[in-house]
């Protein structure tokens, strides 16, 4: 396959889209060498390149590598932005210059209010994840066995949540065996999950994976308008609804969005797509088509309790918390 990055991940923002850019954010100066945002950072700026260069980095393997390089009108991001989870890449300044910050609260106006911009990013985003995804490039390791079950739970988490992820199985590649030595690790420590240069994961559970990596980012206590239980097609199209009509909404569900519907390898009776469309690839649009409105999507999460208190609802979940 191909490593050539698509045309559509390295768009460059003409001069009218620029102002239009700079009324929802803040420029700033940065010298050579300043770190704009690092690896497993929650909540970063989308940064658009005014003057100067900047890199981007990967962690592979122990080691640091240049995935991608910013030129004047060009942007940082990819689908995290919109889902919020943590970041996994490094940018860094290699030339003193000016530097457009779009904080998260800044996107989420732009991805609401300017439907052209929306498109602009929401198709770069994509096509940048779907890059990472399809040429094994990430700083997410799983190191494990073939048919060993818990590296498989792991492997299914990643794959269904569209987590960019590099799989060893150590039995079978003599790369990963090397990693869990220079990790100082052994087999019974498997699986072990690898996120940046600095943490990992030793035979974390699943509901431990996800909140690492920021798949259920609703804190206890959180309050919404509309709670969708099941990110099914019906109740991701629920969420997307009620969202784009301006309520505030958070989807659980007890595994990943997309339901049955995600695990069908094509459908041919969904309204809208007359040739098919993999389910994985349904799911993934009406994640990200729910997540643009700002719906806040938290799995595995499985819903144990509701009951009504003081005029209002309470869900329980399974692990005693409170969303």
């Amino acid at each position: 396959m191909s490593s050539t990055p698509p045309l559509a991940m390295n768009y460059r923002l003409t001069t009218r889209e620029l102002e239009e850019l700079a009324a929802y954010g803040e420029k700033r100066s940065h010298k050579a060498g300043d770190v704009l945002f690092s690896y497993d950072d929650t909540e970063v700026d989308v940064l658009v390149l005014l003057s100067g260069g900047l890199n981007v980095y990967l962690h592979e393997n122990g080691e640091e590598r240049r995935v991608g390089w910013l030129e004047p009108g060009q942007f940082t991001g990819d689908i995290s932005v919109i889902t919020a989870q943590p970041s996994l890449v490094l940018a860094r300044m290699v030339a003193d210059g000016d530097v457009l910050h779009l904080s998260p609260d800044a996107m989420r106006r732009i991805l609401v209010e300017n439907s052209k911009l929306s498109d602009i990013f929401v198709t770069t985003f994509t096509a940048r994840r779907a890059w990472a995804r399809s040429n094994g490039r990430a700083s997410v390791v799983l190191l494990g066995r073939a048919l060993d079950r818990p590296s498989f739970a792991l492997r299914d988490l990643l794959s269904k949540h569209d987590v960019p992820f590099l799989w060893a199985d150590i039995d079978a590649d003599a790369q990963g065996k090397a990693l869990l030595e220079k990790l100082q690790l052994t087999p019974e420590d498997l699986p072990v999950l690898v996120t940046g240069p600095e943490r990992r994961l030793i035979k974390p559970s699943v509901e431990e994976a996800g909140r690492v990596l920021g798949l259920n980012l609703i804190p206890d206590d959180a309050c919404a308008d509309v709670l969708v239980v099941g990110a099914g097609p019906a109740g991701l199209a629920a969420s997307v609804y009620a969202a784009s009509e301006g309520l505030s909404v958070v989807t659980l569900d007890a595994a990943a969005p997309g339901g049955q519907a995600g695990t069908s390898s094509k459908i041919e009776n969904y309204l809208g797509f007359p040739s098919g469309i993999s389910g994985q690839d349904l799911a993934d649009r009406a994640r990200i088509q729910a997540q643009k409105f700002g719906v806040r999507i938290a799995s595995p999460v499985s819903a144990e309790t509701l009951e009504r208190q003081d005029g209002e609802y309470l869900l329980t979940t399974t692990d005693g918390a409170h969303p």
